[in-house]
């Protein structure tokens, strides 16, 4: 058997390598002592001697490589490290998903991974350095070391070999020197890129003339076909919504940005994308780019109003019939007939980030979904109210009745506003309703006195006016809760919106009748059976009211 052969061989050289050693040593000890003896041949032998001292250097040297070799052989074997007998593939794949386990607290993959891996062991320094899509995820952020981010960007295209990549990008203010590289390296790149996100977080102009020509290197060297994903946004105080030009198209009413290539091209590039999420610049509302789109994301810049006709939001929309995800947060203006629906069968998840509730209104009225599970997140304000009737609640009403909305998030712009949330007219339209989502409401009122019980009625039906509370069906699995102000006298009996998995608090305020504990885990697990809060605290407020 081949390993006999090899262990046989193994203990042989290590016998012969522990004598020749004692032989060597003592050797070594003769001359020593010989010299100290008799001075008479101490030239002869010292010239022996300092020959032997190079000798020794690489004889350390050779003994340093085979004590690494045996600790490498220890260190993969599976009765010390069983991961080890995974094969490559697997291992690969477990490396993909760490990812995610590397991310700091600013929500950004950790610059030193993959590196770090190499330093393990060599078995998954061999693997991480085969494995070449752990390195086509390339960040750049100019505003962090950009020497070293530039060095780190040049290393993994290296190590990524001819993958597509996915290119992450966060702006900053750069010098000429550093501008001039990046310009050089995306240039390199941009036939490979699939993906790209460009984040303007500074404060400066997001598309004054370097950050331009980033842009316009990326699109300008894209390979038509391989670049499916694109995201830019703009978060800066000076931010100014644009629209995306071409050398030989007219510009489109609003300040526009300007790329060295035709219409045409640009149509091309844009045409084969599938993911497009964009805030603070647009190409043209007629453009090909929001055509066969399977998720689209279209904000707006804070304190900055740019709004499309209802009739070009629809004509995008019917240009996506598989949309899945749908996240708008535009103005609409509405044309003299409002355009036809559209249906958007294979819909899953839908967020209207706007607080203009006329665009509410419209999109609600326009997106008629599938029947698959639907997420919908609506942000509301004072002058949307979801207890009185209004156009942007009847709209809601009849979208519940032809969707099947399984999770809900509804944001409240006013904090703790008087209304109380009143989901009985809701909850009946979405049977099948596992998650809700409250920010910024307050949830009951508050009371002189401890209520020991509501009779058959929940404090949701008596508190609406409801001599019956309307039928219920389904069971919320997960209450997630932000930003509330909670008054447990009453939340403890509104049973309509106790989850059966999970109540997930997050910087809520939960006021206590003083004559209560005012211990949260204790009193909410009386609800349901996991609670989780985060800069969550317990009040006890002046009484308004008797319960």
């Amino acid at each position: 058997m081949r390993h006999i052969e090899l262990v046989s061989e193994l203990n042989e050289a290590s016998d012969l390598l522990s004598s020749a050693i004692d032989r060597y040593v003592q050797a070594c000890a003769a001359i020593l002592n010989y010299c100290e003896i008799s001075s008479s041949m101490a030239r002869g032998l010292l010239n022996c001697a300092l020959a032997e001292i190079p000798k020794v250097s690489v004889y350390d040297e050779k003994v340093q490589r085979a004590k690494a070799t045996i600790w490498r052989t220890r260190n993969q074997s599976p009765n010390l490290a069983p991961i080890n007998t995974l094969p490559f593939e697997i291992m690969s794949y477990i490396f993909w998903l760490s990812w995610d386990c590397s991310l700091s607290a600013e929500h950004r993959r950790n610059p030193f991974y993959p590196s770090v891996l190499l330093r393990v062991c060599s078995r998954w320094r061999q693997i991480t350095l085969g494995s070449h899509k752990l390195w086509s995820h390339i960040d750049v952020h100019t505003n962090w070391a950009p020497n070293l981010s530039l060095r780190r960007a040049k290393l993994f295209a290296a190590h990524s070999a001819q993958l597509p990549l996915d290119l992450h990008i966060k702006t900053g203010l750069l010098s000429s020197k550093h501008h001039k590289r990046l310009v050089d390296f995306y240039r390199s790149v941009a036939p490979r890129v699939q993906s790209f996100e460009i984040h303007h977080g500074d404060d400066s102009d997001p598309f004054r003339d370097d950050h331009q020509t980033w842009l316009d290197t990326l699109l300008s060297g894209a390979t038509a076909g391989t670049l499916t994903q694109v995201c830019i946004k703009s978060y800066g105080l000076q931010a100014v919504p644009v629209f995306l030009c071409t050398r030989d198209s007219a510009p489109v009413g609003h300040r526009h940005v300007r790329v060295s290539i035709t219409e045409q091209h640009l149509e091309d590039i844009l045409f084969p994308v599938t993911r497009l999420q964009l805030k603070g610049i647009y190409p043209a509302w007629a453009s090909r780019a929001y055509c066969g789109l399977v998720e689209l994301s279209l904000e707006a810049l804070r304190g900055s109003e740019i709004s499309l006709k209802d009739s070009e939001l629809a004509t995008i929309l019917q240009a996506s019939p598989s949309l899945r995800a749908l996240h708008f947060g535009l103005g609409l203006e509405r044309g003299d007939a409002a355009p036809p629906p559209v249906e958007l069968n294979d819909l899953q998840s839908l967020h209207l980030a706007s607080y203009n509730h006329s665009a509410q209104e419209s999109v609600l009225r326009m997106v008629y979904p599938g029947q698959n599970p639907l997420e919908l997140t609506i942000r509301v304000s004072d002058d949307v109210r979801f207890i009185f009737p209004s156009q942007t609640w009847d709209e809601l009403v009849d979208f519940a009745t032809r969707s099947n909305i399984t999770q809900l998030h509804i944001e409240q712009r006013d904090l703790y506003k008087e209304d109380c949330f009143d989901p009985l007219k809701l909850f009946p339209l979405m049977p099948r309703l596992r998650v809700l989502v409250l920010d910024g409401f307050s949830i009951g009122k508050q009371c002189v006195e401890s209520l020991e019980g509501y009779g058959d009625l929940s404090y949701l039906s008596t508190l609406l006016g409801y001599d019956e509370p309307p039928p219920l069906h389904q069971q919320l699995r997960l209450l997630r809760l932000i930003r509330c102000k909670i008054y447990w006298c009453d939340f403890r009996h509104a049973s309509e919106i106790h989850p059966t998995d999970k109540l997930a608090l997050d910087r809520c305020e939960v006021d206590f009748h003083p004559s209560q504990s005012s211990d949260l885990d204790s009193a909410f697990k009386c609800i349901t059976p996991v609670v989780e809060h985060h800069e969550t605290r317990a009040t006890r407020v002046a009484p308004r009211r008797s319960c």
